[in-house]
């Protein structure tokens, strides 16, 4: 995980933008070897959580709440969303 930014240093009103946050995360994977279909699997739900969320541009606390939001809704991460 040390290839990934350190979470520590963003603060509640760091601006973070979550398409490039995503690819960064999309090409570590790559270089760690995942197959073309793990990585597909991987943007997917984060393309959904993105959408769900809103923002492009939100701040760590807006990621935070409305990622609880999205984890609490019954059908928001099921294996059959796929």
């Amino acid at each position: 995980m040390s290839k990934i930014r350190n979470i520590s240093s963003i603060t509640a009103k760091t601006v973070i933008d979550m398409k490039a946050l995503l690819e960064e995360f999309l090409l570590v994977k790559e270089t760690d070897g995942l197959s073309p279909r793990t990585l597909k699997d991987y943007r997917y739900p984060i393309e959904k959580f993105i959408e769900f969320l809103g923002l492009n541009y939100p701040t760590y606390q807006q990621i935070r709440i409305a990622l609880l939001k999205y984890l609490s809704a019954s059908s928001s991460f099921s294996v059959n969303s796929f």
